[in-house]
């Protein structure tokens, strides 16, 4: 019974210290806009929820080559000035407006635009925020709020 409980606690322990490694692009990011290590802390756990989901919507699962195309050109847009976190939120509001635009579409309407095609899918919505409820609980000290500056897709 000590034994399976000691189990446990080690299997719980080292559970806990895998969630808790930040991706190495997030720890970049994080150093470039601040190197101190107070304001790197600060900023890691939504700088790694943001490269996560960002490779995310970058492979085909989702949106195919538009997903890929949108992580790029808002990574590009938020840099230097709000890094990994802007390009998520320039990413994700994105994702949003396609998915409520299309919603306003009357019914087989398109538009010239393969990145709103892409992106315009509602039923990649919840298995988004379930990946970023995933991604967001790796991080169980940090709470977690949509305040983020970002420069947004054009």
């Amino acid at each position: 019974m000590i034994r399976t409980a000691l189990l446990s606690a080690a299997t719980a322990l080292a559970a806990s210290l895998a969630m808790a490694e930040a991706d190495p692009r997030a720890i970049q990011s994080c150093a470039q806009a601040d190197p101190s290590f107070v304001a790197i802390e600060k900023c890691l756990p939504d700088a790694d929820v943001a490269v996560r989901m960002l490779d995310l919507i970058a492979t085909d699962a989702f949106f195919g080559a538009g997903g890929a195309d949108l992580a790029q050109r808002c990574i590009a847009l938020n840099d230097e000035k709000h890094g990994l976190t802007g390009a998520w939120a320039c990413a994700s509001n994105a994702i949003q407006a396609a998915i409520r635009l299309g919603r306003q579409l009357p019914e087989g309407t398109t538009l010239d635009d393969p990145l709103f095609t892409a992106l315009n899918r509602p039923t990649l919505q919840e298995p988004l925020e379930t990946a970023e409820d995933a991604a967001r609980d790796r991080h169980p000290d940090k709470s977690f709020w949509g305040g983020t500056m970002y420069r947004p897709l054009k």
